[in-house]
């Protein structure tokens, strides 16, 4: 039996969990990540740089920019400049909590279940997303795409806020990462429009999740998926992408000084997951 933030999960129920995934190519969980972490994540959003994207070209941004090398992200809307703000892996990788979840067992087990190899944790990101201008949908994952970056990998999410219809849900068209109709398999390197999706995937098929902070999921990203955008309000999401090889998309080295006791251990036993990472010792 397996224990983590994914609950006490045996090898029948992983293994159940892991052959939704792939007849579905998406699965929520009923278990939420607790409402401390997601506040402390939260928290630790506010006090740390991040990155607008796409950099529109407004003078509000670029004054700021020019005043400071760091842009700091405000809940108010009144003091937002671009639809996403993204924040440094190499920050992120530094936060307990972050550390804990990039450790956790029971997640493991069922990326390695769906993988059938150890995996290799390859990315760590999170972002805010706020309602602002239609003109950047595309830069902002807001129109339906197919992640192509590894040859197979899961990405799992975490809604750090409540996530309701006007606020930005995670939109997945199920069955998509096994077949594609040919009019679709020519543009799964580009954006595609709701109605190019919907002339061939009933609305049944298009899975909205909508969930109370803590909510968490997992998906095979090479299937079709957006965010929906928003209309008010913002969302914060914390995400991690598995891979069963490096192949692909490349991303740079990353350090970590290892506060978590977890993270401490999963490195000694099974350095594979974390072998895009390296360790830094307190001087």
């Amino acid at each position: 039996e397996t224990t983590g933030i994914l609950g006490n999960l045996n090898s029948e129920r992983i293994t159940h969990i892991a052959d939704q995934i792939e007849r579905d190519g998406i699965y929520v969980f009923e278990k939420k990540l607790p409402k401390e972490v997601c506040e402390r994540l939260k928290e630790f959003s506010i006090q740390i740089s991040c990155v607008p994207f796409p950099s529109p070209e407004n003078p509000k941004l670029s004054n700021s920019l020019q005043q400071s090398d760091d842009y700091y992200f405000r809940e108010d809307p009144r003091q937002q400049v671009a639809p996403t703000y993204h924040f440094q892996e190499q920050d992120l990788l530094q936060q307990s909590d972050v550390q804990n979840i990039i450790a956790d067992e029971s997640l493991i087990a069922i990326v390695q279940e769906y993988l059938q190899c150890r995996p290799i944790l390859d990315l760590t990101t999170m972002w805010w997303s706020v309602a602002f201008s239609n003109a950047h949908l595309s830069e902002a994952a807001q129109l339906f795409h197919s992640d192509q970056e590894k040859i197979k990998f899961l990405k799992f999410f975490i809604y750090l806020t409540d996530v309701d219809e006007s606020n930005g849900p995670h939109c997945y068209v199920k069955g998509s990462h096994k077949r594609l109709p040919s009019e679709l398999v020519v543009k799964r390197f580009e954006r595609m429009s709701d109605s190019e999706v919907s002339k061939h995937y009933p609305e049944d098929e298009q899975l909205i999740i909508q969930g109370k902070q803590g909510t968490m999921f997992i998906a095979d990203t090479r299937g079709l998926h957006k965010g929906v955008p928003l209309t008010s309000g913002n969302r914060l999401v914390l995400q991690l992408e598995f891979s069963n090889s490096l192949y692909g998309a490349t991303y740079p080295t990353r350090e970590i000084r290892v506060q978590s006791d977890v993270l401490k251990k999963q490195m000694d036993n099974y350095p594979r997951i974390y072998s895009r990472y390296e360790t830094i010792e307190d001087k």
